[in-house]
Order: structure tokens, then sequence, then C-alpha cells
């Protein structure tokens, strides 16, 4: 199995909690505008959102990896790229953070490798996904096998890439492994790595601003997730806190039938554990 697969280094929670934290918070993908298929999920950030706070707390804590002088510099980074990120998991941090953009191929294919997850990384950067205009995404394949077949003095994705014990993946269908016959995407590719709980979502997650433009509210669903997992992903059981949260917005779309609690969103998110 993957978790006992041969030479994977499991990396728990109680070792990596006092960790910076790695957060990828919607990058921009080259080749694509703001307002573009591969844009902006958040859209414009302001400093006095919770988002940005919430940065700023790890920041001021000496816990948050970019270094940034500036809690709204984590957001819409174009250096975030696949080398970046393996530097930053090298480096040593206790769990990451992606909010962004993932795609992957159609169930009927089985091809759950080639689920992708869209960084700032050009269509120069050496990977097996194919480009799409000016930008590679990072493909479960290169979290998987590194550049074994890519490059002469090849690395294996479990060192280009040591995953952290905690992940988070806030985007599209980021844990659609389970679409297949073999289990196997992204989630998995996370667990490989060495990840001892990953969170991702089941289907695609509509942003902000499209509760805004089809459904007329000014709330901020998408935001509120995020914390929502991010605040999660700190507790020592994050799987009874992420329960929780999901239980209480149930209970709102129950009481409420508000737009902003709809289990469109927060029903896409489910959590593997090892």
């Amino acid at each position: 199995s993957l978790v006992h697969a041969p030479g994977r280094t499991a990396r728990r929670w109680a070792d990596a909690a006092h960790l910076p934290v790695a957060a990828i918070l919607d990058p921009k993908v080259p080749g694509f505008r703001a307002n573009s298929a591969l844009g902006s999920v958040l859209g414009r950030m302001s400093g006095s959102s919770s988002l940005a706070s919430r940065v700023e707390s790890y920041r001021a804590a000496g816990r948050f990896v970019p270094t940034v002088a500036d809690a709204l510099d984590a957001f819409r980074r174009t250096d975030t790229d696949r080398e970046w990120l393996g530097a930053a998991l090298r480096g040593g941090v206790g769990r990451l953070i992606y909010v962004g953009h993932v795609t992957a191929a159609p169930p009927a294919q089985g091809r759950g490798e080639q689920a992708e997850m869209h960084l700032s990384c050009t269509e120069s950067t050496l990977g097996f996904a194919t480009p799409v205009r000016g930008h590679r995404p990072l493909s479960a394949m290169d979290l998987l096998l590194g550049t074994t077949g890519l490059a002469t003095s090849p690395v294996a994705g479990r060192e280009l890439w040591p995953i952290p014990s905690r992940v988070a993946l806030i985007a599209c269908e980021s844990g659609g492994d389970l679409r297949f016959t073999e289990a196997l995407g992204l989630v998995a590719a996370m667990v490989h790595g060495g990840a001892e709980l990953v969170t991702a979502t089941r289907w695609p997650l509509p942003t902000d601003h499209a509760f805004r433009l089809f459904a007329g509210t000014d709330h901020t669903p998408l935001h509120d997730a995020v914390l929502a997992v991010d605040a999660a992903h700190e507790q020592t059981d994050a799987l009874a806190h992420l329960a929780a949260w999901q239980r209480a917005r149930l209970h709102a779309w129950r009481t409420t039938r508000s737009p902003a609690d709809s289990p469109v969103l927060w029903a896409a998110f489910t959590t593997v554990t090892t």
C-alpha cells in the first residue's frame, strides 16, 4: 500500500506542529489573466480581510513560508513554482496549504496520475504534464516519479518534494482519486510523499465571485472555508475540527437556506488520514 511503500518517510504532526506553514495562495499561472480559466480564485485581496490577518499571524510568529514583508505579498505570487515548493519543503515545514487550481483527466480515461496542480511553473520547466500556453502544471506523476525518465541523473519525487505531515488542497476536484479504478491522484501522491493527513475536494468549488454573481450574496464562503480548513489543520485532532465545521455549516443550511451556507461548497471537502 501507499502507507507502507518502500522508502516512504511518514511525517507525524506531533513532531512537526511547531514548524512553519508553507502556503501557495492563489498563485499567478503563466499565460492566464486573473479573469481567465486558470485565473484568480480568491479575487482581489484586502489587508483587512480575515485571510490576510491569518497570514499576518503566522508571519509575525515566524511560521510562514514564503518570507514576506506584508501579508498581501503572500497572494498572487509569480515565484511559487515547483522549484520553490521543493526548496520550501526540504527546508522543513509542518504543513502545506494550497489554494488554487487543479485539473484532472476524465474518469473514463483512467489516468489519475494526470491530476495537475497549477503553480507558477513556466512551460520550460521539466515535468511530465503537457504545457498549457506558457505553463507546465505539476502533476501527481511528477510528485511520484520526480525526474525519473526525464533526466540523466533522476531524483525521486519524495526527495524533490518531501511532503509534510498535513496538506490542504483547496482547489476544484483536488481529491478526485477515488473516481478511478486505481485510487491514484494528488491525494495519493501526497500520502506517498509522507503526509499523514490530506484534506481535498471531491468536486469543483464555486468562488466567492460566483456566489455574488449567481446568488447575489456578499458573503465569502470560499474565504471562510480556507480559514476553517487552515484552522483545523493547526489542531491536534484536525479531523474532529473539520467535522465540527461541516456540521455547523449543515445546521446553518438547514436553518437559513442561505446560498452562502450551501453544501455545494463545504460538503466538497474530504479528509484522508493514515
